[in-house]
């Protein structure tokens, strides 16, 4: 136990330097880490332009089918209940599609296809 403390002391006291190695593998840790680093930030920019590119089309399409309006005249009789749609007419179809959900309650877009006389 002497022998190490005595040992310690001596090392602690000495004005010797790091060896070489011990000053490369430490520049090695810090290369991988700013590599590291460096790969994080690049990949969370790419997630977040992906992102962004998504929101955007789902904003154009949901623009796109706010704008439409059916051609001619169309009637339909449509009854919800919970998720199932029904609907009475001569060659007319509904279609919709859920947009988001906020605890229980559903944001639903639904649209008329077709065309009925």
């Amino acid at each position: 136990m002497k022998k190490l403390k005595r040992k310690m002391l001596r090392r602690l006291k000495s004005s010797a330097g790091e060896s070489l190695a011990e000053v490369l593998a430490s520049l090695l840790i810090a290369a991988l880490a700013l590599t590291m680093l460096a790969s994080t930030i690049a990949t969370s920019s790419k997630m977040i332009t992906q992102s962004k590119n998504k929101m955007e089309d789902y904003y154009d399409q949901n623009d796109a089918m706010a704008e439409q309006s059916p051609s001619g005249e169309l009637t339909a009789s449509l009854s919800l209940s919970g998720s199932d749609v029904s609907l009475r007419g001569d060659d007319l179809s509904i279609g919709y599609s859920i947009n988001a959900e906020v605890g229980s309650t559903k944001v639903i877009s639904y649209w008329l296809e077709g065309d009925g006389e």
